[in-house]
């Protein structure tokens, strides 16, 4: 299984692609509809945050997946068990995460933090200050997945079952498909929207 190869990247495009035309859906559906900068801001702050964890998603995957070639380091059972993870527990430790953040804020009294309002009119610098903290929250449940993972190698052999009867067809694009394509269209759609109504 590669994960960067142009195959890869090119199933990674359109995932991409398909998670925000899901967020354009769920646009029209809103009621009220936020203002379009608004909608853009927040849109934006998601998708930076989606591209970071992705990326360190790949950097784990290819990392743990290459240190012997056997089955059981394989970068899709990793990649897959990232997945599963960030779009399901990872949700709900970033909504904890995200309370723990604004709590210390308000302490301090720091300005500008609620999220989604970014002045009248919308400001770019209160949009980069609580696209910044919503990074470090996305940092802060990243981590605590990735410790969680080696904490837990049992987690491991769950992730190997889910994807064994994949890779027992013996196509490493199968395998790419279902990880970074299949599976992710609909478990990154409902963590998409999730957050959408997290950080508005």
């Amino acid at each position: 299984c590669e994960l960067l190869d142009g195959f890869a990247i090119l199933v990674q495009s359109l995932m991409a692609l398909m998670a925000v035309s899901s967020l354009l859906v769920k646009r029209q559906r809103e009621c009220p509809r936020r203002p379009g900068r608004v909608w853009l801001f927040d849109v934006s702050k998601q998708s930076g945050g989606a591209a970071m964890v992705h990326v360190l998603n790949l950097l784990v995957s290819s990392f743990a997946g290459s240190r012997s070639g056997s089955r059981e380091d394989n970068p899709c059972v990793w990649y897959l068990l990232n997945l599963l993870l960030d779009t399901t527990v990872g949700v709900l430790i970033l909504y904890f995460v995200l309370k723990g953040v604004h709590r210390i804020l308000d302490h301090f009294q720091v300005k500008e933090m609620d999220c989604g309002n970014y002045g009248s009119p919308p400001e770019c610098r209160i949009w980069l200050k609580q696209s910044l903290v919503f990074l470090l929250a996305l940092s802060a449940t990243k981590l605590t997945i990735f410790l969680g993972t080696t904490a837990f190698p049992c987690l491991v052999i769950l992730g190997q079952w889910i994807l064994d009867p994949i890779i027992q067809l013996g196509d490493p694009r199968l395998q790419v498909m279902v990880v970074m394509f299949i599976l992710p269209m609909f478990l990154n759609m409902l963590q998409f929207w999730l957050v959408d109504s997290l950080i508005r």
